[in-house]
């Protein structure tokens, strides 16, 4: 097999070295600088707006899209630009967004523990814990282990959560209407309602909230809420769909209604369109 190229061999730092010497490579770490300043201001847009122009800057080093030798530290810095613009559109809530932003730092470079954690971070914000468990995973094994340990945790525990959510859900819709089960649907209620304002963007839990609202016999709650997500474009794609007509379907059949709950539980299963 031929030799890797230089740039691959290279030491990191040996690469940054020769990286920096450009202009556009400090014209993008001072936009980049001036980002922060304003993400630690918590002005998100204007953050993510100097780290757009970041990436444009870097984008004029005449290593860009080369493989000659310190091009490797252009893709790494263009993959923590991209990291920041992720963890500025996460803040606006602009999931989908943040969710092509983290993927793209991946692309440029897969092995960053800043690209892995913000990728894992959106995920996880998501609800997508088997995906981000992954991403902390190579985090930690990239060097991140510390936050790469915290992230499996809070993976494990928000899965044991959803589980133990499913299991009371069942268990209510058992019980119905018995005077004991009064307690368990508010106290379950409660814990969703709390963990929704927390993870804002996590569709498995609104999803689990619209089922609650069936059992408590709030149909017309839970349809709207159904139907709203189903109104919106989301960042975890096909998977969106078939959760909320699933969901939706759920909620149909609770209340009885049963030829249109069939309709929309089948539409949960059918193939995405491409």
């Amino acid at each position: 097999a031929p030799p890797p190229p230089a740039a691959d061999r290279m030491s990191a730092a040996a690469a940054e070295a020769i990286a920096a010497a450009a202009p556009a490579w400090k014209s993008a770490d001072e936009l980049k600088g001036w980002g922060n300043g304003k993400y630690e201001a918590m002005d998100y847009g204007a953050a993510l707006a100097f780290y757009q122009r970041a990436l444009g800057a870097l984008g004029a080093h005449p290593l860009w899209l080369s493989v000659a030798p310190g091009s490797s530290a252009v893709r790494s810095r263009a993959a923590s630009y991209r990291a920041n613009c992720a963890a500025a559109l996460t803040q606006l809530g602009r999931m989908a967004e943040a969710l092509r932003e983290a993927e793209a730092a991946l692309h440029e470079d897969g092995v960053l523990p800043k690209a892995l954690l913000r990728a894992a971070h959106v995920y996880m914000s998501l609800g997508e814990y088997s995906r981000a468990s992954e991403l902390y995973e190579r985090a930690a094994a990239a060097g991140a282990a510390a936050d790469g340990a915290s992230g499996l945790r809070m993976c494990a525990e928000s899965e044991r959560e959803m589980t133990r959510v499913g299991v009371e859900l069942a268990a209510l819709r058992r019980a119905g209407a018995q005077c004991g089960a009064r307690s368990a649907y508010h106290e379950l209620s409660a814990r969703l309602e709390a963990s929704c304002r927390r993870c804002a963007h996590n569709a498995t839990l609104r999803a689990r909230k619209a089922e609650l609202l069936a059992v408590g016999g709030r149909f017309s709650e839970a349809r709207s809420l159904c139907e709203e997500a189903l109104a919106t474009p989301d960042a975890s794609g096909p998977s969106h769909g078939a959760l909320w007509c699933y969901t939706l379907g759920r909620v149909l059949y609770d209340e009885g209604e049963l030829v249109p709950a069939a309709e929309r539980l089948g539409g949960a299963l059918a193939p995405p369109r491409t």
